[in-house]
């Protein structure tokens, strides 16, 4: 588990010349305060089994899942019109920005994921692993809280047939490889499946405040998905020069 939090205060004095040559006379002279708060939390677990048969098939198997909580709060406010002197606290300020109000954001995000991974070998000549994962996630949308990914994964150690081994002993390591999967990302903001609003302090009527769509949220937002094939080569020869 992590927490930060970060506090930072600006003041520009009203005897600036950049405040005295763009600003008003009431007007003049700048605070600034940013609080920002980050709280999270993770903890995953697994099970693993792995075990020789017959001297010819390994075979290698993990379960586990992982959740995580994050919550991050940014609040701050922009006041002006100060007096001269030693008067730099924000009790001291006429009033807020012009057409200006405080700032507060509060973003939460939660996932839970469970996974597989399989792993065979045959005479460590001939691999293949397969891994499926299961993520939920509270970025998502209404609809899509769940997804599934998966890969796949085949190798072929050649240097440990017997042809490279007897006639080409200058070869240290030489394997082909390919594999295929379906990876994703959730890495978008919380709020992306939500309708939100920004207040309008100008903006006035008959019940309070006006406000203005600010995004249209889309309830079907799904994880990010790939199709992802590659096939590899490694080769390492000469005594691994």
């Amino acid at each position: 588990m992590t927490y930060e939090t970060d506090a930072a205060e600006i003041f520009t004095s009203p005897d600036n010349t950049d405040q005295i040559l763009n600003k008003a006379n009431g007007k003049r002279g700048e605070y600034s305060k940013t609080n920002t708060n980050a709280l999270s939390y993770e903890g995953d677990f697994s099970i693993t089994f792995a075990k020789l048969f017959a001297n010819v098939h390994r075979l290698n198997a993990v379960v586990g899942g992982d959740i995580y909580h994050t919550k991050s709060t940014i609040e701050g406010f922009t006041a002006e019109g100060f007096p001269s002197g030693d008067f730099t606290r924000p009790s001291f300020a006429a009033g807020y920005l012009e057409d200006g109000v405080p700032t507060y954001m509060d973003e939460i995000s939660r996932s839970v994921n469970g996974y597989m991974n399989l792993g065979y070998a045959f005479k460590d000549r001939y691999l293949m692993d397969f891994s499926l994962r299961e993520n939920g996630s509270s970025v998502f949308g209404s609809t899509s809280k769940w997804n599934t990914t998966w890969s796949v994964g085949l190798g072929w150690n050649i240097h440990m047939e017997k042809f490279i081994q007897d006639h080409a002993k200058w070869i240290d390591y030489f394997k082909l490889r390919a594999s295929w999967g379906n990876p994703g990302n959730q890495n978008f903001d919380s709020g992306r499946t939500l309708i939100t609003y920004a207040l309008q302090p100008g903006n006035l009527n008959y019940f309070g405040l006006g406000a203005l769509a600010a995004q249209i949220g889309n309830p079907n937002l799904e994880w990010q998905i790939t199709q992802d094939k590659n096939v590899g080569l490694d080769l390492t020869m000469f005594n691994n020069r």
